[in-house]
């Protein structure tokens, strides 16, 4: 799980079973007599909150916990159920992406030729920025830290750019046709012919909108090479374009993750609270996948993560992740995908965990949506899944700790704080097969690792483990450890 690492363990962990020798310690538990189903729900089988306060054996690093355990599912059991990746048909992702626009006619953009006048125009920039004044050089000098011979470096370069722009309007014609954007009807383009690339077009909702797509409402479609079903982005505003993404992120700087008991309340500044968020995201799912559900909601904003314009941001809102829920139990979300490099690491094929993420700012609207790794349940094995005692899962999550941080000199003397606990549904795949797998109950872990002062090195004091990368996840039937890259 933690690749990193460099462990020398007394014993190895438990590594991940076959997915049949599985089923079958699954199907051989409900044949034994006494297998029913319990009448307690699984929440009342398990504490309240984790706790746990050790040293690892070699490397002496403090793993801690106190927090609340959240168990996935109001029920008595959690399914277990086999499963396969879903494209959808073109009339579902038709029929999501006009809830998005709100409009019934969607288009495939191409941008609209260049004109005389257009060139034109760029012709008098560039004129404009060559007939300078002795205070406009000396100006531009100081403002840049620039020297003389930079100056005539600039001057040349857009004597150059120029001289390309009067070629380029002389082989214009006088007058441009301009076609309209042809209608979308759902569907994805053709697949590339490269293993490593891969097509896409650009939709938007009118026939005339013809310039750059960020100045509109627009979605990417790819090919089913790239593994996303949905991805929309509201129009940016001029004015905007520098001071905020479309999207939200779960671990932005001030993002605070909502709990469920106040999903019913309006944050400071909102229009609406967590769950109409929630409900807004639902709605353009409809009938195309009625049985996704809250995972998590978080109260952020749309800062920037990079770039020069990083932690500016303008508005607030909720991001709210949905995941499929089965019988009553959900899927725990996890911001990653399982892959396959294959043989000679060439060719790299994955298969995102389930989720739709949809920004939802204070007002209301939705600025970004997007929906990856769908799945299909083809068969349920089990609507009860057998669960570990609470105490052989405490040591299990021990032995593991043990095993993955010991033997590096670098994790001597650290420490680990859990943060978070769920116990939820989690899909792990068949191996060599990246559109087959299993639905299983598993415990899942984040959390985050402090190195001791003698390890810090170039300020960097800590290593976090969240949705993305998970600090441990334990099959919750037998035991076994999963990996979240690899997806087993």
């Amino acid at each position: 799980m933690l690749t990193a690492c460099q462990p020398t363990p007394d014993h190895d962990a438990v590594k991940q079973k076959d997915t049949n020798v599985l089923i079958d310690t699954v199907i051989s538990e409900q044949k034994q007599p006494e297998a029913e189903n319990s009448p307690v729900p699984v929440k009342m089988r398990f504490p309240e909150r984790f706790e746990c306060d050790f040293y690892t054996s070699a490397s002496n690093v403090h793993v801690t916990a106190d927090v609340p355990i959240r168990v996935k599912t109001d029920g008595r059991a959690f399914p277990f159920a086999r499963v396969e990746h879903r494209y959808l048909s073109n009339a579902e992702r038709l029929a999501i992406y006009r809830r998005l626009f709100q409009k019934d006619e969607l288009y495939i953009w191409q941008r609209r030729p260049r004109t005389r006048e257009d060139v034109a125009g760029m012709i008098q920039l560039c004129m404009d920025a060559l007939d300078y004044t002795p205070e406009e050089r000396a100006e531009w000098m100081r403002d840049t830290d620039s020297t003389a011979e930079e100056w005539e470096e600039m001057l040349e370069r857009n004597r150059e750019q120029l001289a390309e722009l009067q070629r380029e309007y002389n082989s214009l014609p006088e007058t441009v046709t301009i076609e309209p954007n042809k209608p979308w009807d759902g569907s994805v383009p053709e697949a590339a012919a490269g293993k490593n690339d891969w097509n896409y077009i650009e939709v938007v909702g009118g026939a005339d909108v013809q310039s750059d797509t960020w100045q509109y409402d627009h979605a990417n479609i790819a090919e089913f090479k790239t593994e996303s079903n949905i991805w929309f982005s509201r129009a940016i505003k001029e004015e905007d374009f520098a001071t905020g993404t479309n999207a939200f992120y779960a671990y932005s700087k001030s993002s605070v993750r909502i709990d469920p008991s106040d999903y019913d309340a309006r944050q400071e500044g909102a229009s609406l609270s967590a769950r109409e968020a929630a409900d807004l995201a639902k709605a353009v799912l409809g009938d195309v996948a009625p049985d996704y559900d809250i995972a998590d909601i978080y109260w952020t904003n749309n800062a920037y993560s990079d770039g020069d314009t990083k932690g500016s941001f303008n508005t607030w809102g909720y991001l709210v992740i949905l995941t499929p829920k089965v019988q009553g139990a959900t899927m725990i979300y996890v911001a990653n995908a399982a892959s396959d490099s294959g043989d000679d690491f060439s060719v790299n094929r994955s298969w995102p965990y389930d989720s739709v993420n949809v920004s939802v700012d204070s007002s209301g609207s939705i600025m970004d949506f997007s929906w990856g790794g769908a799945l299909n349940i083809t068969e349920t094995l089990s609507e009860t899944s057998p669960l570990l005692p609470f105490e052989t899962v405490a040591e299990f999550v021990e032995q593991q700790l043990n095993y993955a941080w010991n033997g590096s000199e670098e994790y001597q003397n650290g420490s680990i704080v859990i943060d978070d606990v769920q116990l939820g549904l989690f899909r792990i795949r068949e191996r060599n097969d990246m559109d087959h797998g299993l639905l299983v109950p598993v415990w899942f872990f984040t959390g985050t690792f402090y190195y001791a002062p003698e390890y810090v090195e170039y300020g960097i004091t800590q290593r976090r483990f969240d949705m993305m990368n998970p600090l441990l996840i334990v099959n919750a039937i037998d035991g076994t450890i999963i990996n979240a890259y690899t997806g087993y």
